[in-house]
């Protein structure tokens, strides 16, 4: 009776995500306090004067073809034929909203499964967020093989950079690594596969299965690309003039970044890896950081377009019967 007794009392789930909140926003508060310090500020006010807008248009629209190649990928895996690529993209915008602007701590990927789970079947719905998120992910294989051609920002007693070949075979080992990874989990864990077996997967052969994930993947790529170049837009509407990898290296360490829940959508987290990656090509912490707070701002003003499409619907209930 006494070891009974004695045992600890779970911790509740809403104390835990309380608790993580909380860390969340001491670790936001340490990083924006961090890079504060960081920043000479007297250099950003010329800065801020000196920048190229049109450099700007061309980020912004970099930003929205990404945006728009993910809404292509996402339609190509749910294969649903009765949802149009404009009914799509309103969900998308209002989940791109949910995440970047409103505190509801609501993910955009939640959103859309939601959303989507009033068209087809919610197992449908939620295995092709979940496959459309991770093919994102996985894309970053592809230029983490192209930066490697150019170099590495840091010294981690790695070559300093590989031949095309290598880059590619390094590219192709790091993708079949997080594809065995993934099958490893999926092995292992049968509470997953008891729920996927509940999912209404799509019928879909071998042949085709391979089909579909080479598309998605390269289509991953593509928009990975595009958000390279819209953060080269960013550097060269600041003056920063760094080597061609260096926007590679942003996409792919921000994205990484962003994996770790440790502060509020990667407020401080993100910033602080481009005043780290840019400080090691010698780039000032004031125009590292401005360079992320012009990509932010950017990405939030696009987030508005999903605003507008909460606006331009009674509910969100509404917009997923339509």
């Amino acid at each position: 009776m006494s070891s009974v007794l004695e045992q600890p009392a779970p911790v509740p789930a809403t104390l835990r995500r309380r608790a993580l909140q909380a860390l969340q926003v001491v670790v936001t508060l340490a990083l924006i306090g961090w890079l504060v310090r960081q920043v000479d500020w007297g250099t950003v006010g010329p800065l801020l004067r000196n920048v190229r807008w049109p450099m700007v248009a061309g980020a912004l629209a970099s930003l929205l073809l990404s945006h728009l190649i993910n809404v292509v990928r996402w339609r190509y895996l749910l294969d649903r034929r009765e949802l149009g690529f404009g009914r799509l993209l309103r969900w998308y915008a209002i989940g791109l909203f949910s995440t970047n602007i409103l505190p509801t701590g609501i993910g955009g990927d939640a959103v859309r499964a939601g959303l989507s789970g009033r068209a087809v079947p919610l197992g449908r719905a939620l295995f092709a967020v979940v496959l459309d998120r991770g093919m994102g992910l996985v894309a970053l294989s592809a230029l983490i093989g192209l930066g490697l051609i150019g170099g590495l920002p840091f010294d981690l007693g790695l070559p300093a950079r590989l031949s095309a070949p290598g880059a590619i075979a390094a590219g192709g080992v790091l993708t079949l690594g997080v594809i065995g990874v993934a099958l490893l989990g999926w092995s292992r864990r049968a509470a997953v596969r008891r729920q996927a077996a509940r999912w209404d997967l799509p019928p879909w052969g071998l042949a085709e299965w391979l089909r579909r994930l080479v598309t998605a993947y390269a289509l991953s790529v593509a928009a990975q690309l595009a958000i390279v170049v819209a953060n080269a837009a960013v550097l060269l509407a600041l003056g920063i003039a760094a080597p061609w990898p260096v926007s590679i290296w942003l996409v792919v360490f921000s994205s990484l970044s962003l994996l770790l829940p440790i502060a509020i959508n990667g407020i401080g987290v993100v910033e602080g890896v481009y005043v780290v990656v840019l400080g090691a090509y010698g780039v000032p912490a004031a125009l590292g950081l401005s360079a992320a707070l012009l990509i932010r701002l950017i990405a939030l003003a696009i987030s508005l377009l999903g605003g507008a499409a909460m606006l331009g619907r009674s509910s969100i209930s509404d917009e997923a019967r339509k």
